[in-house]
């Protein structure tokens, strides 16, 4: 199949939900994004890794040895800004039902441990109109796969309405599903798949879906913050110092410039 380079452009509603307490996070990858789609509607909403290799991407391959999908990490433009918020999680008919049943409940229901625990928290919110993904696939098929997403979220605690998607479109692009545009990288690549650059930033994660499951992580090379969160690149960094170092005109006594 001839698969063509595409761009992915994701309109949003409400902010996306980023978990606030991991000491390491990382953007969502196109890849995995498709991957719960597409296991959602095989009603495998728990997916695990071992279900998740058996989900075949409409998208291109590639590498050596840990192959990885020509899919890109999200990225964001201006204007976007973060923010933190906290959430609670509880469950008030648990009490409803203590009135009801207070003999039987008590000894079935325990909101201070299992998947019932009451809890409370931060999340990372990124508030950004559109964000946007490349790859290199068969644009027809994620277009359809994508239309499942309208009116859902994508990101952490997507069910409580975060991240919700408001319009999608898919248009011919540049490949820059696998190396971004200012030449880093667009998304995680195992170090020993590429001979990276040695500005590209390197951190151990995942290369493949499900992006949650540490069981085979690796050292890879990682997209640079600035393409996902909101925070400067070092070209505006150093445009800003350079601004505020330059030494103002001076004048001489005969009034002319210095």
């Amino acid at each position: 199949m001839l698969y063509k380079n595409y761009i992915v452009t994701v309109y949003l509603d409400i902010p996306i939900a980023i978990p606030a307490n991991k000491n390491e996070i990382f953007p969502i990858h196109f890849d995995g994004l498709l991957t719960r789609i597409m296991a959602e509607e095989a009603r495998s909403f728990d997916y695990s890794r071992l279900t998740a290799e058996d989900i075949e991407l409409p998208l291109e391959k590639w590498g050596k040895t840990k192959m990885i999908y020509k899919a890109s990490s999200m990225m964001i433009k201006p204007p976007a800004k973060v923010y933190r918020e906290p959430w609670m999680g509880t469950q008030t008919w648990l009490d409803y039902g203590r009135v009801l049943f207070p003999d039987s409940f008590n000894k079935q229901i325990r909101n201070g441990q299992g998947v019932y625990k009451s809890s409370a928290g931060y999340l990372h919110l990124i508030d950004t109109p559109q964000v946007y993904f490349y790859f290199c696939g068969d644009g027809q098929a994620v277009k359809h796969t994508l239309e499942k997403l309208i009116g859902r979220g994508i990101g952490v605690r997507a069910n409580a309405g975060y991240g919700q998607v408001r319009k999608i479109t898919i248009e011919p692009s540049k490949d820059y599903s696998l190396i971004a545009e200012d030449g880093y990288p667009a998304r995680n690549i195992p170090v020993d798949e590429i001979e990276g650059d040695i500005r590209w930033p390197v951190q151990r994660g995942t290369y493949k879906p499900p992006y949650w499951d540490y069981e085979e992580a690796t050292i890879c090379y990682v997209s640079p913050r600035w393409h996902w969160w909101p925070v400067k690149q070092p070209a505006e960094v150093l445009k800003e110092i350079l601004k505020h170092n330059k030494k103002p005109d001076t004048i001489s006594e005969e009034g002319e410039d210095q």
